[in-house]
């Protein structure tokens, strides 16, 4: 018994259906859940759905059947004929009698059920001005029998009634007032997953997109029992503009696209799929057909062109449904993005929810560019549909997850197009510019989980950011929601934001003792094994020439290696590079313990610092999105300025002139490429340290130049005569922002 106390909870608690009240219903047609078949409640009450229609064609014979299907066995049958129906309702009694409510064209409510003490069917009809009926059996389950209730409810003059088997329908209860009079709208009743009764009550708050797609299907003639549109049933819209004529198939794809969902046909049945979903299978490049070939095409690093903005146009009624422009912008360092979309949409949304769509439309459009995949795959694999996610060999090894967009069976296989899919595209927690609450029923939070992050102290990775800075990346269980982090630093007793961790980068910790390797060749000798949270990706000699394939290792000092790697390949759940670089741009090659974390330079977050920051310790938590600041481990972190500290000359050749001494060096710099070498904006001078019988003078030449004289005049002034020798000769850059330098040091002669 749902209402013990005839009265609603006072604190609501807000769960979704159980299924079938998911389920897309028109007003002509209903679900409920009920026995195995009519008038027989021997297998339970929930054992099959049960589906009632309403035939409104007036131009057919059987207009007016009301007619009840089983799903699972298939019985049918005609419960009763009333003409001039628009909105029907389906329950069940414990024995599994059909309960059933309708409303006709003449404003009646009515209710067909069957009644104990005149041992047969009967119809009644409630006060005037009833609408809105919906019903249900509060309680399906078996254990449950003795005490549930087929409860009809409707709405009559602003107020909520329901009525309840136990009493014949005879006694009419007032819940609640439900807005104005003539306001308030019951689409249904029925449990939920925390085992509630739920009215659910709409007071102009918008549309659930199962529904408006529902009706979609509904204009073309479908009915419900054809489709499946439950998968929708949590999305809330508030509404959408038609200002022209559009067909069903238009408005349903665009909605798809705002939206994400897909509508493949299952077993002949429409089914609305949501993206970011679960993977369904594993392909190898060997299950593949093997006459046709396995196309797969990578954007990233071949200069191909990224969206770098998405701009959404929407038609919310805080404008009067003027269209209204919202911009999603997309940088990387290794990509060229610089092209731009716009996506128009009837939607009357509010701000944020404009924003976030407009960034997943964003990020779903880079997946597209960063993997295409094409290739065959026998009959065995009929039952794979479009938008299957799959797991996909792209490279011997090597797997990816990517979306199926195109499904066609050509020449006795079947023909493939995917893309790659991140789950992460499909969630956005971006806001807009005056945002308003999103209309419907408060949703359920989805929990974010920790974010497990790592502070890098590095040489600026790539020319533009040659600043004071220093990289982080992160990631999160995705099976928890997460979907990015913000890095706070605290000022005082405040924190402050500094930057975002909007993605999830690969990253995990090494799994046996890694040695160190000389830096100036490549090292095939060594692999290292690793645990990571995602498949890594394997480059060519060429393209790791290019910079692709960096890594960084923490050693136990807190440093970190960068280093570069070729190829991966699985080994059990870990996986083993080979053909390594080591000691990449200029930091030390050391051994690497088990358990050293190890993380993907894919696309590390940069955040620039005040130079005041420099050799100072940072406070610093990087709380999930959607969590609380103070639910994050704040820790301590050195910042020494690695972006700026210039790296030690090399090659440092000397001459005695007379009482000169002449010097000459190579410069190595820390930007650009061995190509095209690019000096730091920050360095300003070279400076020496000449130790010679214990004494040791500093002296500095602001040029550029890789040469320097130490003059007699000098040597003189600094140790009181000239020197025939120096027991060692210091060299370093100065930089305008991190100081001095690494240094070359060296005995002249």
């Amino acid at each position: 018994m749902s209402l013990p106390d005839n009265i609603l909870a006072t604190a609501p608690v807000f769960t979704d259906y159980v299924d079938p009240y998911t389920r897309y219903t028109g007003a002509l047609e209903d679900w409920e859940q009920g026995g195995i078949a009519l008038n027989d409640p021997t297998q339970g009450l929930d054992y099959q759905m049960w589906y009632l229609w309403y035939n409104d064609d007036v131009d057919d014979p059987n207009y007016g059947d009301f007619t009840i299907e089983a799903e699972t066995t298939g019985e049918t049958a005609v419960i009763i004929n009333v003409p001039d129906v628009y909105r029907i309702g389906l329950a069940f009694n414990q024995n599994n009698d059909p309960f059933i409510c309708y409303e006709t064209g003449s404003c009646e409510a009515k209710y067909y059920y069957y009644d104990t003490v005149a041992a047969n069917y009967v119809t009644s009809t409630l006060p005037v001005g009833s609408k809105w009926v919906a019903c249900c059996l509060d309680d399906h389950r078996y254990l449950h029998s003795g005490t549930s209730d087929t409860i009809l409810a409707y709405i009559r003059a602003g107020t909520l009634y329901y009525r309840q088997e136990r009493d014949r329908f005879i006694t009419e209860r007032a819940l609640t007032a439900v807005g104005a009079v003539g306001g308030g709208e019951l689409y249904k009743v029925g449990m939920t997953e925390n085992l509630r009764l739920r009215f659910d009550i709409r007071e102009g708050r918008g549309q659930r997109l199962s529904e408006i797609q529902g009706d979609l299907f509904n204009f073309v003639g479908m009915k419900a029992k054809n489709y499946n549109v439950s998968p929708l049933w949590s999305t809330w819209v508030r509404g959408f503009i038609v200002a022209g004529t559009y067909t069903a198939a238009d408005t349903s794809r665009a909605l798809q696209r705002d939206y994400f969902y897909d509508l493949p046909q299952v077993d002949h049945k429409i089914e609305a799929v949501p993206r970011g979903g679960s993977i369904v299978t594993q392909i190898s490049q060997d299950d593949c057909v093997k006459q046709e070939e396995i196309s797969i095409t990578t954007a990233r690093g071949q200069g191909v062109e990224y969206p770098r903005a998405v701009h959404y146009m929407r038609n919310p009624e805080e404008t009067d449904y003027t269209p209204t422009k919202v911009t999603s912008e997309r940088r990387s360092p290794d990509v060229r993005a610089v092209s731009e979309i716009t996506v128009d949409s009837a939607l009357n949304i509010p701000p944020d929810e404009a924003a976030q769509i407009a960034d997943k439309i964003h990020k779903t459009a880079w997946n597209e560019v960063d993997l295409k995949a094409e290739f065959a795959l026998p009959e065995d694999y009929a039952y794979l549909i479009p938008s299957n996610l799959i797991k996909f060999e792209v490279r011997p090894n090597v797997y990816k997850r990517i979306r199926m967009d195109a499904f066609n069976f050509e020449d006795g296989y079947f023909k493939i197009t995917a893309f790659l899919d991140r789950a992460s595209s499909y969630t956005s927690t971006i806001t807009g510019v005056g945002s308003a609450p999103i209309p419907g029923e408060a949703q359920l939070p989805t929990y974010a989980g920790d974010t497990t992050w790592h502070f890098m102290d590095l040489p600026a990775l790539i020319t533009s950011h040659d600043t004071l800075r220093y990289y982080v990346v992160g990631r999160g269980d995705v099976d928890t929601g997460w979907h990015g982090a913000q890095l706070q630093r605290q000022i005082g007793v405040d924190w402050q934001k500094e930057g975002d961790i909007p993605v999830a980068e690969v990253m995990g910790q090494v799994e046996e003792v890694f040695p160190s390797a000389p830096i100036w060749f490549t090292d095939e000798t060594n692999t290292l094994l690793v645990s990571l949270n995602e498949a890594p990706d394997s480059f060519t000699t060429d393209t790791m020439l290019q910079g692709k394939g960096a890594w960084a290792i923490q050693s136990a000092g807190g440093d970190w290696e960068i280093i570069q790697v070729r190829t991966w390949v699985a080994e059990g759940n870990n996986w083993r590079g080979s053909y390594i670089y080591h000691g990449r741009l200029d930091t030390s090659s050391v051994s690497h313990g088990i358990g050293e974390p190890i993380v993907y330079l894919g696309n590390p977050v940069s955040i620039a610092i005040d130079g005041s920051l420099l050799d100072t310790s940072l406070q610093l938590r990087a709380p999930s999105y959607d969590t609380l600041g103070s639910d994050a481990t704040d820790a301590a972190y050195a910042f020494g300025g690695k972006s700026q500290e210039e790296w030690a000359p090399e090659n440092l050749t000397s001459n005695l002139v007379v009482n000169d001494w002449e010097f000459s060096w190579v410069p190595r710099n820390r930007l650009g490429n061995s190509a095209n070498p690019i000096p730091s904006a920050n360095f300003y001078a070279w400076q020496f340290r000449f130790t010679a019988g214990g004494n040791t003078y500093t002296r500095t030449t602001l040029t550029a130049l890789p040469a320097f004289i130490y003059t007699s005049a000098m040597q003189v002034a600094d140790f009181g005569s000239n020197q025939t020798s120096f027991t060692n000769v210091e060299l370093r850059a100065l930089n305008y922002l991190g100081g001095e330098g690494k240094a070359l040091n060296e005995a002249v002669p």
